[in-house]
């Protein structure tokens, strides 16, 4: 049998932020990862700014063990190198060596994973691929892998529930040729997708002003390639306008915190939270508008198109129309003939055009927002909502 043996020296301090951290921080600053190579020390460079006190493993509940997760992998974090199996070889054992201190670590920090994946060798993007013949145990422990419907949906495995400080041992057995396949051992940052949205909205919020100019500009260009002169309308209100969408591109439903990415060119936004969904199992980080690489760190919340949103709570507006001077305006699912008013909710027969300066900008404040959103208008819409909101809606007198 092939054995292979490799030391992971890793000092990351139990008191580094869990999952909490920024965004810039998931890309891991756990410098602690360093170097891996055999007797060989490295230095606690752990950058992040939070603080949490230290917990036994223990203590992290189902609920927090199951949440969804994206996965960066960390630098100088390879425990085993991608290696091949031997020609004909039907059980291999590759071993790697835990300190204590570094197996506690691991343990106690639930956005640290020792990830163990299968790829193809001529997949640059080194998805995971498990042949289906490939069978893996560690420290004679049985492990399930999860190959899903298609060659897309395999999953890798995360394995730091079965190891042990000092001596572990991946046994990996195999019933047919799997020269075609790499396998890699690496250490791997998995901050929750909740820790990530609130790092993102804290550090990326781009202000309304720097909204409303990149919508100025993108009217700009439009109006340059076309050469069209703008019209006015009956009410004064430049006809020129971009309609923009309230649902998510990828859900359909009501955006709840709009973002996109930094080199996007178009006004309509993707739903934040659904979008880190998207990434967690493959992460590809393309705009579901134009396709364009969106990657974590470019992603920016848009303050304007979520005053906008935070402004329409009403389930009859599903798109706003904005002109180039940033005023906008809901436009209604059915034609206004037919919309009658709600003695209860808000008048929603007439909706004056919102100049920016008529707005009320949401703060970084996610809880609030997302009960906000879910919030609903009518009957049974609360009436602080209905305070906020009723100084954009004109009864038809």
């Amino acid at each position: 049998m092939t054995w292979l043996v490799r030391t992971l020296c890793l000092n990351v301090s139990a008191e580094d932020a869990e999952d909490g951290a920024a965004p810039e921080q998931s890309q891991v600053n756990i410098e602690s990862a360093g170097s891996l190579s055999d007797g060989q020390q490295t230095a606690n460079g752990a950058n992040a700014k939070g603080k949490v006190h230290a917990f036994s493993p223990s203590s992290i509940s189902a609920s927090h063990a199951d949440e969804l997760r994206l996965t960066f992998p960390v630098r100088d974090g390879v425990v085993l190198e991608p290696f091949r199996l031997e020609h004909n070889l039907a059980v291999s054992n590759h071993v790697f060596h835990l300190r204590p201190t570094v197996h506690q670590t691991l343990m106690w920090r639930s956005d640290l994973e020792l990830q163990f994946k299968c790829y193809h060798h001529e997949d640059r993007q080194m998805n995971t691929n498990w042949p289906a013949s490939v069978q893996v145990s560690v420290n004679a422990t049985p492990l399930t892998i999860e190959r899903g419907d298609n060659k897309t949906s395999h999953k890798p495995l995360h394995l730091k529930h079965v190891c042990q400080p000092g001596r572990n041992t991946i046994q990996i057995t195999v019933t047919a040729c799997c020269c075609s396949h790499l396998f890699v051992l690496q250490l791997v940052h998995r901050p929750s997708v909740r820790s990530v949205l609130q790092g993102l909205l804290k550090k990326r919020l781009l202000p309304a002003e720097h909204c409303i100019t990149k919508i100025k500009r993108n009217f700009s260009s439009v109006a340059a390639t076309s050469g069209n002169a703008s019209l006015n309308g009956e009410d004064g209100v430049e006809q020129t306008a971009i309609k923009v969408s309230l649902k998510c591109p990828i859900t359909f439903r009501r955006i709840q915190l709009p973002a996109r990415g930094h080199d996007c060119k178009h006004v309509q936004c993707f739903d934040l939270e659904s979008y880190l969904q998207l990434n967690c199992e493959r992460g590809t980080w393309r705009c579901p508008v134009c396709n364009k690489t969106a990657l974590l760190e470019g992603l920016e919340v848009d303050q304007y198109m979520w005053g906008i949103l935070n402004a329409i709570q009403n389930s009859e507006f599903e798109e706003v129309t904005i002109d180039p001077t940033c005023s906008w305006r809901p436009v209604p699912i059915k034609s206004e003939i037919h919309i009658k008013d709600d003695p209860d909710g808000m008048p929603s027969k007439r909706f004056k055009t919102m100049s920016p300066s008529q707005m009320i900008m949401p703060n970084q404040n996610i809880k609030n927002v997302r009960k906000a959103n879910q919030k609903t208008c009518g009957v049974t819409q609360k009436k602080e909502i209905w305070y906020l909101t009723s100084m954009y809606y004109m009864n038809d007198k």
